[in-house]
């Protein structure tokens, strides 16, 4: 039984995930797999992997039966981040402060990497030993990459999304319906079948899922703000509308509702609220 502290657990977590993205992708060929590989190690913070590992670890106290379709969920991230980024969709020319995929190669070769990252993700999902996992992973996986969810996120982002209940449910649909899936994969993975436990998990996910996007949201009001010295004029977001203030409060006050879920299941899960609120402190 793994007894280390969860800052130690998170941080052996992260090396893990980061060792088998660069694993599984190192055969990946040509500028494309280059890309691939540029935009895994620099894209993102890890949270949907983190969020499927600690499910599984506070289920059976296993994390490593996660990893895979962690990983896989890593790849359909990046490959949506590569895609939004690109000048047809939402014109960013960096992320996480390096360039943007499309301007360290070329659109072409973008495109080509968010496509293949979502191919890798489902050979990802087939490894899994247990075929019952495998296919509810593949299912789950599929419902929030597919037109159920990241696809129509972004059909209704092209719309005029100028109040608060149109962006709750873009986002409902893209990063509520990852991290919703991070927590089922995490689950299956550790062959929960309680279907209260289940429920009460998705519905935590609900909540942490728009955490997150506030978060993003307080951020990029910031980063702007901070770069250009003038009030934030881009899209409509969070915190734009609230208030970056405002915006935080209501993150943490999402947060308490999201952690009180757990506390209604009869299983222990101090991990996952600790990492909820690890991820609140991001506001600065």
């Amino acid at each position: 039984m793994i007894t280390l502290e969860n800052s130690e657990l998170l941080e052996r977590y992260i090396a893990s995930i980061n060792d088998s993205l660069l694993f599984f992708t190192k055969k990946e060929k040509g500028v494309v797999g280059d890309a691939e590989r540029y935009c895994l190690r620099n894209y993102d913070n890890r949270e949907l992997s983190i969020f499927a590992l600690i499910t599984s670890q506070i289920i059976c106290g296993e994390w490593q039966r996660a990893l895979l379709p962690a990983i896989a969920l890593e790849m359909i991230k990046t490959a949506s981040v590569i895609h939004d980024d690109l000048p047809f969709m939402n014109n960013n020319d960096s992320r996480n402060n390096k360039p943007a995929c499309h301007k360290q190669y070329n659109e072409n070769i973008a495109l080509l990497a968010g496509d293949a990252l979502v191919s890798k993700a489902f050979q990802m999902i087939s490894e899994i030993p247990d075929s019952e996992v495998s296919r509810d992973c593949a299912r789950i996986l599929s419902d929030a990459a597919g037109n159920e969810g990241m696809i129509h996120g972004r059909e209704l982002d092209f719309e005029y999304n100028e109040d608060l209940e149109a962006i709750k449910k873009s986002n409902a649909y893209k990063t509520t319906k990852l991290i919703t899936a991070a927590i089922l994969v995490g689950a299956k993975s550790a062959k929960l079948s309680d279907q209260r436990i289940i429920s009460a998990l998705t519905d935590y996910s609900y909540k942490i899922g728009e955490v997150v996007k506030v978060i993003y949201d307080i951020s990029d009001i910031k980063n702007y703000q901070n770069t250009t010295g003038s009030s934030y004029s881009g899209k409509a977001n969070y915190a734009s509308l609230l208030g970056v203030e405002d915006a935080a409060l209501y993150a943490s006050k999402l947060t308490d509702e999201a952690c009180d879920i757990l506390d209604s299941i009869d299983i222990n899960t101090e991990f996952l609220k600790w990492y909820s609120k690890q991820i609140l402190m991001r506001i600065k």
